[in-house]
């Protein structure tokens, strides 16, 4: 009878031991369960933000995802940087129109140099008596050396003798050549010549 009674114990007693062996057993679990206010603490006091490490020295130290990394990476441009295209090739630019060249100097010749003592076509004496008079327009090919070698009527006086007396008398005319560039050349070259009663 006394060793039942010894060897008997309440269910009670076996779960509070069990309860004390498992708190002997993992002690690790009871400081963790210590420690995670006093990091809190120490996270709020360091005005860092959840979910962030601390360092040795206690500071914050916040996480690095890949994403946000990913985020911030400079992409490199399409094209390179002496813009060249994608390709490899540089972009093709159609050259610049060549200028237009410049006009040429151009010289008319001229009658009117006081050297060349050109005389003035005489006044046939009949178209005195008989009152004519005008202006003759002649187109004069004056070649290289000044000399007169065509003399054509552009516009008449109306009358033929002073006509032909203005292309006679400008026919031994001299005149300063024309010139393109500087370089004398024969050209064409109106000369007017004046039939005025006095």
């Amino acid at each position: 009878m006394g060793l039942a009674i010894g060897a008997a114990a309440p269910r009670g007693g076996n779960r509070r031991s069990g309860r004390t062996a498992e708190r002997i057993h993992h002690p690790a679990r009871t400081q963790d369960r210590a420690a995670a206010p006093a990091a809190q603490t120490r996270a709020q006091g360091t005005g860092a933000a959840p979910g962030a490490d601390a360092d040795a020295g206690g500071h914050s130290r916040p996480h690095t995802s890949a994403r946000s990394a990913c985020r911030h990476t400079h992409r490199a441009p399409s094209g390179t940087a002496d813009g060249r295209a994608r390709g490899g090739r540089a972009p093709h630019t159609l050259p610049a129109p060549p200028a237009p060249p410049a006009p040429p100097k151009i010289e008319l010749p001229s009658s009117d140099a006081a050297y060349l003592n050109n005389p003035k076509p005489g006044y046939p004496a009949i178209s005195k008596r008989l009152g004519e008079q005008g202006k003759v327009l002649l187109r004069v090919l004056i070649d290289a050396d000044g000399k007169p070698q065509k003399v054509e009527i552009n516009q008449s006086s109306g009358f033929d003798r002073l006509d032909r007396q203005a292309q006679e008398a400008v026919m031994r005319w001299r005149f300063v050549p024309g010139k393109r560039n500087g370089v004398p050349q024969s050209m064409w070259n109106l000369v007017p010549v004046h039939f005025v009663l006095e």
